[in-house]
């Protein structure tokens, strides 16, 4: 108890540490426990009070458990409305109605996590997708850094676009000229590795600091257009690949003497959910 606070006490057996509520017909059963370690309480079932039972406690200091043995769902209710049912397999449920559930923490190092991996997003950022449609999607711009290190091996980058996305624009630039003894681009997709730009000098002439190649914009092809850009000429680019593809840059060196080359590559994809057409 407690001598300024007189409280009601159970002691439990320090063999068992096991405290039993059945119904008084199933008083002198033998549930066939191993005793515990913590103490807990048992609450058993009127169905089959020996394998179906809830259990509360084994506290061992730094968690405790409550589990439903023989169940396969727990109920949280409020007032007798169900808030939260929790399942062994298939889905657990939050319920319908006016409740909110607020992870306070949440704030970029603490917070809600999606299969182990935290969600970075503030709910303003995620809330900037409010107000689209269930069938539009948001384009995916994927970046790669390219460094001149002194190799003589090929620098490659590889932007993978899903089944069904269809490409917005691949973007490349310099930001320092590379200083081997060449350095030649190549830009394209799986049908055609350099099917976008081929052979690009990006050592002098074909790419200087401040220039940008762009798939989109034939006024940024720069005259060095693979066969892909030039059977479009004059036309707004676009590709749909229904099997999905790897866009790819290349940057194969003439010797492994540079070290000066610092080059970007941006892919724009969107990956569309296709609404089927009318009759009208």
């Amino acid at each position: 108890g407690d001598d300024s606070n007189h409280a009601t006490v159970i002691g439990l057996d320090d063999t068992s540490q096991q405290l039993h509520i059945t119904d008084k017909a199933a008083v002198a059963t033998d549930w066939g426990l191993s005793a515990a370690t913590h103490p807990e309480l048992l609450i058993h079932s009127n169905n089959t009070p020996i394998t179906d039972y809830m259990v509360i406690g084994k506290h061992d200091g730094s968690k405790a458990e409550i589990d439903v043995v023989g169940a396969t769902e727990l109920d949280l209710k409020v007032d007798g409305t169900k808030v939260l049912d929790l399942r062994k397999t298939g889905t657990s449920t939050f319920h319908d109605g006016a409740v909110d559930f607020d992870f306070a923490s949440h704030d970029g190092t603490n917070g809600l996590k999606l299969g182990g991996t935290l969600v970075a997003s503030t709910a303003a950022e995620l809330n900037k997708t409010n107000g689209l449609a269930a069938t539009s999607n948001i384009a995916v711009c994927q970046g790669f850094s390219f460094t001149e290190d002194g190799s003589a091996a090929a620098y490659t980058a590889t932007a993978v676009l899903p089944s069904g996305a269809m490409l917005i624009d691949v973007q490349f630039f310099s930001t320092v000229l590379w200083d081997g003894t060449s350095a030649s681009l190549n830009i394209g997709d799986t049908a055609d590795p350099n099917g976008f730009f081929a052979a690009v000098n990006i050592k002098a002439t074909d790419l200087l600091v401040g220039e940008m190649l762009s798939v989109a914009n034939s006024e940024n092809w720069g005259g060095k257009e693979g066969a892909g850009l030039a059977a479009a000429a004059g036309k707004r680019i676009g590709w749909y690949y229904p099997s999905g593809t790897s866009i790819t840059g290349v940057v194969t060196p003439g010797a492994a003497d540079g070290s000066a080359g610092r080059s970007f590559m941006f892919v724009w994809y969107v990956d569309p959910t296709l609404v089927a057409s009318t009759n009208t």
